[in-house]
């Protein structure tokens, strides 16, 4: 290279246009790669008066155990940060999990474009047609997730307009409701016959057809143990129980009448109802309607939870698998369950993207009895003892109007109708100082075979689909963080969370019209102090690189 070209006042211009462009271009990138280093690390000042993006002490304190869980924690966003950042009611939630990544980096974060990859978020579906939206926000600890909307971060009032920031409280209760049992179990009640997986001894006859129920259980992330309630070492439920299952006992619970009320004595069915009581418990029953008449006590339980079980062969020849057995003769016993399409119900909460489908995938139960709604009026009836808490029937599969009882000797013994083949029992509550709400569940089916290999186990069915769904919902347990980080009680010390200030809120150009020329969506505004935080952050370095090149040019000019 001529190193004369260079030199004088015509080589150092010469210089200058050959450094500048690379100047520029090395600045670009470097803004670029700072735009993000930015985000990431949160490398701004938080102007807003509510303090929106900046974690309060108490949320620091409240998640200071992350850095100690033995599995992954994990938030998945479901757009990409672009959209994120597009309106208030995400990008506070974004900035909020990244702010909280950046004390704890154990707490992973990761952002999707579901509709560049619409199958990234698979695994988070409770069934293979589950729609999960991008705004959702996904937050997963080992196998254990849960989906919620960005919206579901925010406080509104009775208009639906969002008046406080409640997200270190939302936040910091899914992550403790998905921590707070490393090892959530799901227990085969055993000592009454049951059929069950026993994980501890590979060659128990019973595994085989229980195998997919179990491969359902630990896909839902729930560790898989067994559990004899007549053991007399065994007078409660264990702390780690998630969901307690009992699958065609062949022999009673022990109630000893001549023992209650004494003191120390503890049932079977008393542990049972306790467990259910006491926490937010989960139970599922299969039992064989031909031996109802030997369970009397179990179904004395089953009752007082709102089911009434009956005793002969439920059949629905309008919705039936096959309409005759292996041998020929007229069979409508292996039923196919009717959904249910009001979507205000617990059942189309679970599988509703089935039951709206014109052709549903079908959900079979084989030799199966009635269930019936125990309670005097209605589907619902106060609990005992309590005016906050109270107990609500909700049908799970019917029959169509078709369906009939047959007695023993396959005669119809009843008028065709709508009969429930399968239930849930829904104990609903709400916490007297925190508002919260708290659920318990008893699922009932009066069939044998429902959770055999043959349905469960069967790809061309339903069953394993809305059973490892209904497991999903029954099993959660919600553990709720300090009322000091906001909540929805008057007892908490900042009600509602960060209240916006309406004074700072600038004027936004993001309303969305219907054909008719009305608002149909506006995506709220940011708040004038983060605009400014923004707008300096993203021009600081293209403002800094042009006044140098003012000055630059200026003093070449008048030199």
């Amino acid at each position: 290279m001529n190193k004369e070209m260079f030199k004088g006042r015509l080589g150092r211009h010469r210089l200058l246009c050959t450094l500048l462009p690379i100047a520029f271009v090395v600045l670009f990138l470097f803004q670029l790669w700072f735009a993000g280093f930015a985000e990431k690390k949160q490398l701004f000042v938080d102007l807003t008066s509510e303090g929106l993006y900046t974690l309060t002490d108490k949320m620091v304190e409240e998640c200071s155990y992350i850095p100690s869980l033995e599995k992954e924690l994990k938030i998945t966003f479901c757009s990409d940060p672009d959209s994120l950042r597009g309106t208030l009611s995400t990008r506070v939630v974004y900035f909020m999990c990244l702010a909280l990544h950046n004390k704890y980096p154990q707490l992973k974060i990761e952002t999707v474009n579901l509709r560049s990859n619409p199958t990234a978020v698979n695994a988070y579906k409770t069934t293979s047609l589950s729609e999960i939206e991008d705004t959702d926000v996904i937050v997963s600890y080992g196998q254990s997730f849960r989906v919620i909307s960005a919206d579901a971060f925010w406080t509104t009032n009775g208009e639906d307009e969002m008046f406080s920031y409640n997200g270190e409280y939302k936040l910091a209760t899914l992550i403790h409701s998905l921590t707070s049992r490393n090892n959530p179990v799901a227990y085969f009640i055993t000592g009454h016959g049951e059929t069950y997986y026993d994980p501890e001894n590979a060659e128990h006859p019973g595994n085989a057809e229980t195998l997919s129920l179990y491969q359902l259980l630990t896909e839902r992330g729930l560790s898989v143990k067994t559990l004899d309630l007549s053991d007399p070492a065994v007078t409660e439920i264990p702390e780690d129980c998630a969901l307690l299952i009992i699958n065609n006992p062949t022999s009673d619970y022990i109630y000893d009448k001549s023992q209650a009320g004494a003191f120390g004595y503890i049932s079977e069915t008393e542990m049972l109802d306790r467990y259910l009581v006491r926490d937010q418990g989960s139970l599922m029953v299969a039992v064989d309607y031909k031996k109802n008449g030997e369970l009397q006590n179990l179904r004395e339980f089953l009752y007082e939870w709102g089911f009434e079980l009956g005793d002969t062969l439920l059949t629905d020849k309008d919705s039936c698998l096959s309409a005759t057995d292996g041998e020929g003769n007229p069979d409508y016993s292996n039923l196919v369950g009717q959904y249910i399409n009001e979507e205000n119900t617990y059942a189309y909460a679970i599988y509703g993207a089935y039951a709206s489908l014109s052709s549903s995938p079908r959900f079979v139960i084989s030799d199966a009895g009635e269930v019936k709604c125990a309670y005097d009026l209605g589907t619902g009836s106060p609990e005992p003892g309590s005016n906050t808490t109270s107990r609500y029937y909700a049908p799970f599969f019917s029959t169509t109007a078709a369906g009939t009882l047959r007695d023993a000797a396959g005669n119809i013994a009843s008028d065709p109708g709508v009969r429930d083949i399968c239930a849930i029992a829904l104990r609903y509550g709400v916490d007297t100082e925190t508002l919260a709400d708290t659920y318990s569940y008893v699922f009932c089916a009066n069939s044998a075979s429902f959770f055999s290999e043959q349905t469960l186990g069967n790809p061309s069915f339903a069953n394993f689909d809305v059973t490892s769904a209904l497991v999903e919902n029954i099993s959660r347990e919600d553990v709720y963080a300090s009322m000091d980080l906001g909540g929805a009680s008057l007892n908490s010390s900042s009600y509602g969370g960060k209240r916006l200030q309406k004074e700072t809120i600038a004027e936004t150009l993001t309303d969305i019209y219907g054909s008719d020329g009305t608002v149909i969506k506006t995506n709220l505004p940011i708040t004038v102090g983060a605009r400014v935080t923004v707008i300096v952050t993203a021009a600081l370095i293209p403002l800094a690189c042009a006044v140098v090149g003012i000055v630059i040019h200026l003093r070449r000019r008048f030199r």
